[in-house]
């Protein structure tokens, strides 16, 4: 299957991310795992595209800025110090 992404199951995203069922279709209903209904009410597919980005790190504009954690401790080594 070139240029065509594999669709799989919600059970086998469940297995390969060691979870159950109902958690990959709340990540799903969430928008954190993409997926595919097929036909109107017919069964969600979670292209393998998707699941390999959702398994990609979290970009760095997502992670704590160092700086406001270093004011963060700064503060409260401030307000430690005020309370001795």
């Amino acid at each position: 299957m070139h240029g065509v992404a594999e669709l799989l199951t919600v059970a086998e995203v469940a297995r390969r991310l060691r979870q159950s069922e109902d958690t990959i279709r709340r990540k799903i209903s969430l928008g954190e795992i993409e997926a595919l209904r097929l036909g109107e009410h017919g069964p969600l597919r979670v292209p393998e595209t998707a699941l390999a980005a959702h398994l990609q790190p979290a970009s760095s504009a997502a992670r704590p800025d160092p700086t406001l954690r270093a004011g963060l401790r700064a503060a409260l080594d401030v307000e430690t110090e005020e309370e001795r």
